[in-house]
């Protein structure tokens, strides 16, 4: 038998469930109220500060925190009826009522024209409607918080007001080409019943007649009644008909004259007509004749010899007007003929057309459908609602007349355009002019998002005169409208009709998750998630995915990595990445990143260079670690749990972490529990990760970690006397200012729950009779716990403090000596405790210990070393035997100096016992309101390794 020691050299590894020959050096049973640091050591946890009492409306609420800068920090609520709380956490600043003063800091308006927030809005009606906590998520970027409600579903606006113009049944004719002896006819009908083509014939050849005759001139062989003449014929059925006669003459001898020798021949005029056809008119078949009489007297006849049979739709009109002239000696213009078009149409009864001559095109409109078509195409380009090519277009027309581009079979490629006429203003649809092309959205679609069935936002106003708190505008959201393509080339968003998840950012865009879709706003550009042009994909473009599974994927929360976005379902992780430097439309993809089931009623946390989420699956929750998270491959997944597996409690939903801190706090609504992670890693390598439990004076609320200060509200009473719900803070910063105890060059934070300061109490509060003095309970400090005094002014009484012991039948408290006379500070006593595991002799097996539980080991004396303590209990528990309980106080080491901090420095601590190692248990207990931070152990016994031989 030898007797040796050993050195325990921290206790910052925190709880483990091992058992206890598997633990580490560091590791205990139990850590309660305290935080394990690898500088410090095992401290006790500072207690936490009241900033206010408060009172949240009642009902269920979804609690959010709002981040804006280092002065501006705030933690609100929302109700079921979508009614608003905030406070800012500073100094507990309530700006539903400000601060109690009836005024409510949070107006519910949106923005007017000039930017004044009068509108009344439905944001109260979109965040009401839910059930569960999660079920409203945040999001704050800059100045701006915007709130989801998971319950509400998307839609489009589909009033008639809110859609895009509706069709206008109209056809823009434009004059290409001026022709000589041309007719510029339009046939016009319902394309959707365009009824039986009408056959229409023309002629295509015609001959003069051996019989033209002249009347009423002198058949002398003057030939009077030759020339050429343009004759237009139109009889019953017929019409349009325009023909040249050249009547040529030769005069001949008058064989019954031929005269004698005083006079010569007398002479007759022999006349013969030649027909040419310049039009072949409409109703003309071989064999029709037209007797003709020319301007000179003389008449004939021609004949159709032939003709063709054109067939056509024209059941609304057919618009024939005269064909242009066939000689260049007379001037014909676009004017001219348009002219012709729009009287020859306008002549037609019943056609319930309109027609505008503007610059050389001819502008039709009809309140029903209507096609047209030419039989001289080459003539005129006819434009109806769709073309082929945008240089089809007239650069004169109708201010916003809307065509279709079609470009090709592909629909992909179809875009439309408006016409715009400059400086037009309000002016009516019937406005024409010169203009430009713009592009815009098809005719009679959904263009806007329904702001009242989307995400909601709060908006800081900073201070002012009027208001010197500042205050918050609760508004809709004005996305940008679809103001190009059609549901094809430019589709509404993924989420329309489904519900939204959660909104996050990422790459500059906004980042909406709904069903198995990611959907990414235009880049700068959060409130559009429409594209810029159906002509072209940008860069800019908003991104619309679907993470492909074989599970039925909803995805609920994502947090930004190094490699990505990294996306949680219930049962898979997903990574919505690019091989590119940029994320586009083009370049954008989501990876399947593994396969670990997911709370989506948790939100994941990063904890630095790695992320975290929570499992609810099984009996207790699971923490799981997240790393190696790369744009291909799966990362690697740590349980961080494991060491804790049957002790988190199931219900743990609300994680909030500190990564400066290298913190994570893990609450249960209703519980009075908060569970801690701390780890630290030295380079690549984790040196420290320990599981602790925070206890506190009320149940859970809500808590937030907000630039290394722990924000938690409580909720303390019970039914019969009440609840009070409070405001608390804990400054988890190991940094001199954020102590309010200091003497000479140490510091020392507070050690009481929900700690505030009272004013002095006057001289009546004491009974010298008694020795005690009576404290009322100041309002929030309902509940069966013990409440302590503590004297930090500085002088005989600095750092002393006393428990309070409750008045039967009253709200007030004694406390033994005269405290009247001095501003104190007034708390519950903060519990500290660490459950020290079993003792054993370890040796090194490589880089790790072995634990020898086959030799013999008896227990001489324990010494814990402690950096700083001011009082601790050391509960010591024998198998067989009474437990006993040795309390040390630093009043009784007469180790400091009067009027001074009663706290020891570097102090040891023995503990004898002479015991079995395994037949003893030991806790560490402290209550009171005075520091304390373990260190290290070392123990002293004899050891008797049984030489047995191994086998």
């Amino acid at each position: 038998m030898a007797t040796v020691t050993q050195q325990i050299p921290n206790y910052i590894l925190g709880i483990s469930e091992q058992p206890d020959e598997l633990k580490l050096a560091g590791q205990v049973n139990d850590l309660v109220n305290a935080i394990p640091d690898v500088t410090r050591g095992c401290m006790k946890r500072p207690g936490s500060k009241l900033i206010k009492e408060i009172t949240p409306n009642s009902g269920t609420l979804s609690w959010f925190s709002i981040y804006t800068d280092e002065d501006n920090q705030y933690i609100g609520n929302v109700s079921t009826t979508g009614v608003i709380q905030l406070w800012r956490t500073r100094d507990g600043f309530s700006y539903h009522d400000n601060n109690g003063q009836g005024t409510n800091l949070i107006i519910y308006k949106d923005n007017d024209a000039n930017g004044l927030p009068t509108v009344n809005n439905n944001t109260q009606t979109y965040l009401s409607g839910w059930t569960e906590e999660s079920q409203i998520q945040a999001l704050t970027l800059n100045q701006q918080t915007f709130l989801t409600n998971r319950t509400k579903t998307t839609q489009m606006k589909s009033g008639a007001s809110d859609k895009s113009p509706a069709l206008v049944n109209e056809a823009i004719i434009e004059i290409d080409t001026v022709s000589y002896g041309k007719q510029y006819a339009l046939n016009i009908y319902d394309p959707a019943n365009p009824g039986t083509p009408v056959q229409e014939t023309r002629a295509t050849s015609i001959a003069a007649k051996e019989n033209f005759t002249e009347s009423g001139g002198a058949d002398d062989g003057s030939c009077q009644a030759m020339g050429r003449e343009v004759i237009n014929a139109t009889a019953t059925n017929t019409a349009n008909l325009r023909y040249e006669i050249d009547v040529r003459c030769t005069p001949v001898v008058d064989p019954n004259n031929l005269g004698g020798s005083s006079s010569g021949p007398q002479y007759n005029d022999s006349y013969q007509p030649y027909a040419k056809l310049q039009f072949g008119g409409e109703g003309w078949v071989t064999g029709n004749t037209h007797n003709y009489t020319t301007k000179k007297g003389g008449s004939g006849t021609i004949e159709i010899t032939s003709h063709v049979t054109i067939s056509s739709s024209c059941n609304i009109a057919k618009v024939r007007p005269p064909a242009t002239s066939s000689t260049a000696d007379e001037g014909i213009q676009a004017a001219g003929i348009l002219g012709s078009m729009k009287t020859t149409l306008d002549a037609i009864s019943g056609t319930g057309i309109t027609a505008t001559i503007t610059g050389n095109c001819l502008h039709l409109t009809r309140s029903t459908p209507f096609a047209v078509s030419t039989p001289e195409p080459q003539l005129m380009t006819i434009i109806g609602n769709e073309c082929n090519n945008v240089a089809e277009l007239p650069t004169n027309c109708r201010h916003d007349y809307v065509v279709k581009v079609v470009n090709s079979s592909d629909e992909d490629d179809d875009y439309y355009l408006k016409f715009k006429v400059p400086n037009v203003g309000t002016a009516n649809q019937n406005y024409f002019g010169e203009g430009v092309w713009e592009e815009c959205p098809a005719p009679n679609i959904e263009i806007e998002i329904d702001k009242d069935t989307m995400p909601i936002k709060i908006v800081r106003e900073a201070a002012g005169t009027t208001y010197p708190e500042g205050r918050f505008r609760v508004q809709t959201i004005d996305y940008s409208l679809r103001d190009v393509g059609d549901d094809n080339t430019n589709p509404v968003p993924s989420f329309i009709g489904s519900t939204l998840e959660k909104m996050m950012f990422f790459r500059n865009r906004l980042v909406v998750l709904s069903k198995g879709n990611v959907i990414l706003s235009k880049t700068n550009d959060f409130f559009n998630f429409f594209s810029t042009t159906a002509m072209s994909e940008s860069t800019a473009d908003p991104i619309d995915l679907q993470a492909s599974s074989t599970f039925p994927t909803t995805l609920f929360d994502g947090i930004e990595v190094n490699a990505g976005l990294l996306i949680f379902s219930s049962n898979q992780q997903f990574m919505l990445t690019t091989d590119s430097d940029a994320l586009t439309p083009s370049t954008a993809k989501i990876n399947y990143l593994a396969s670990y089931n997911y709370n989506p009623k948790t939100s994941p946390f990063s904890l630095g260079t790695t992320s975290g989420f929570i499992n609810s699956t099984g009996k207790n929750a699971r923490i799981f670690e997240m790393a190696n998270i790369q744009r291909e491959g799966e990362p690697t997944v740590l349980q961080q749990s494991k060491l804790v597996s049957k002790k988190l409690p199931i219900n743990l939903t609300k994680p909030t972490t500190s990564k400066e801190n290298s913190l994570l706090l893990l609450g249960a609504l209703g519980s009075d529990e908060v569970w801690g992670f701390r780890f630290y890693n030295n380079g690549e390598k984790r040196v420290q990760s320990a599981w602790f439990r925070w206890i506190f004076t009320g149940t859970l609320i809500h808590h937030a970690l907000i630039d290394d200060v722990y924000y938690i509200v409580l909720k303390s009473g019970n039914a019969t006397d009440g609840y009070d719900y409070t405001l608390e803070a804990i400054d988890v910063k190991v940094q001199d200012d954020t102590f309010l105890l200091s003497q000479n060059s140490n510091n020392y934070p507070v050690y009481l729950d929900r700690h505030k300061e009272i004013s002095a109490l006057p001289s009546s509060a004491y009974n010298a009779t008694t020795k005690k003095t009576t404290v009322t309970k100041p309002i929030g400090y309902k509940g069966n716990y013990t409440i302590s005094l503590l004297d930090r002014n500085a002088g005989d009484d600095f750092g002393r403090y006393a428990e309070g012991t409750p008045v039967t039948g009253t709200n007030n408290l004694e406390f033994d000596g005269d405290w009247t006379g001095k501003v104190l500070l007034f708390g519950f006593n903060n519990g500290f405790s660490i459950n020290i595991p079993t003792v054993f002799v370890t040796q090194a097996a490589g880089d790790k210990s072995r634990s020898d539980t086959r030799s013999s080991l008896v227990l001489h004396r324990l010494h814990f070393n402690f950096t700083e303590i001011g009082e601790c209990d050391i509960a010591i528990e024998r198998k067989g035997r009474p437990p006993s309980n040795l309390r040390f106080t630093a009043a009784e080491t007469d180790s400091y100096k009067l009027n001074e901090y009663p706290v020891v420095e570097d102090y040891i601590q023995t503990i004898p016992l002479y015991e079995r190692n395994t037949n003893i248990g030991l806790k560490i207990l402290s209550s009171d309101p005075l520091p304390l931070i373990l260190n290290s152990m070392n123990w002293e016994g004899d050891y008797n390794p049984k030489y047995y031989r191994r086998v």
